[in-house]
């Protein structure tokens, strides 16, 4: 079994679990570990019940780095991945890191 972890912005987000070709996808609506740690005790499941924990490249350059610093949390604390053998994201452009939209306090 696998878990994609998907976040493609702070309102879309989703973790899809594979097993034996059959995929389930889970929305998330606030936090992606509670979620996740949640569905799996309803399903009496644990993080061990799993080979590998998949981080998805998104448009979304926060998103991709949830994803993969979930995902390889996981991997290395669960499934004692060496650092080396994590996976990085391949970010699709640089960050966009500009001036905030809003000044705090200001009306």
């Amino acid at each position: 079994m696998k878990i994609y972890i998907q976040s493609e912005s702070k309102n879309i987000k989703k973790f899809i679990i594979e097993e034996k070709g059959k995929n389930t996808e889970i929305a998330v609506k606030k936090d992606m570990v509670s979620c996740i740690m949640s569905y799996l005790s309803k399903n009496n499941l644990t993080l061990s019940d799993f080979d590998e924990f998949i981080g998805v490249e998104t448009k979304s350059f926060t998103g991709t780095r949830e994803n993969f610093l979930i995902a390889n949390t996981f991997n290395y604390f669960v499934k004692n991945f060496k650092v080396e053998d994590l996976k990085y994201p391949k970010y699709h452009k640089e960050p966009n890191i500009g001036k905030p939209k809003k000044s705090f306090g200001k009306k």
